[in-house]
């Protein structure tokens, strides 16, 4: 036993200390690598991420949106081209109205009836008394002259006018005019024997 060194301080020993070997790692092999070998790449699985339910919703709904906007720009589209299309073609369709060319007549302007010019006969075909002096005021207010109040010897019905030849290519204007205050007058056809232009005869009604 060897007597403890009492010069050395507390806690040292006189002693070599033991040297625990430390072990080497052998050297690594490194692989060899041929000249112009084709370089591997052992093909990467991408990882794609789990999309959540709310937002695979909510990515339905911004496409389906998306589609609704388009189709509704589309139609708006659509029936703008027709609605400003259909007046242009409303206006192509409407043929213009052929202005109408005015004709000359040759047809000579009828003169106007001169009722004071007309003188009339008026005879009473009736028993009653008194009807030649009351048609013939009726006419003279209607504007015609009276020539001659009597009697016809000859019994007529309704109310015969007859018309000289000078007057009778204004027959249609002096019947229409009779007839207004004797809707029972006819013409019976030309005058003659008479200074006068017409001739009234007040005939039965039966």
């Amino acid at each position: 036993m060897k007597k403890k060194d009492s010069s050395l301080p507390e806690g040292f020993s006189s002693e070599p200390e033991k040297v625990t070997p430390v072990a080497v790692a052998s050297e690594t092999t490194v692989p060899s690598i041929e000249k112009d070998a084709e370089l591997k790449i052992d093909s990467v699985v991408p990882i794609v991420p789990e999309i959540p339910p709310s937002e695979k919703k909510d990515k339905f709904l911004f496409i389906l949106g998306s589609i609704v906007g388009v189709l509704v720009i589309i139609s708006t589209i659509v029936l703008g081209v027709i609605f400003f299309r259909r007046p242009a073609e409303q206006q192509m369709a409407v043929t213009p109205t052929p202005t109408a060319t005015p004709t000359v007549s040759n047809t000579p302007t009828p003169v106007p009836l001169r009722k004071s010019e007309i003188t009339f006969d008026v005879l009473n075909s009736t028993d009653t008394k008194g009807l030649a002096a009351k048609y013939g005021k009726t006419l003279e207010s209607m504007g015609y002259t009276v020539n001659k109040l009597g009697n016809s010897p000859d019994t007529v019905k309704g109310i015969p006018v007859y018309l000289s030849k000078e007057i009778e290519s204004k027959k249609e204007i002096v019947m229409s005019d009779l007839i207004k205050s004797f809707p029972e007058a006819t013409y019976a056809g030309v005058l003659t024997g008479s200074s006068s232009q017409a001739r009234l005869i007040i005939g039965t009604t039966k």
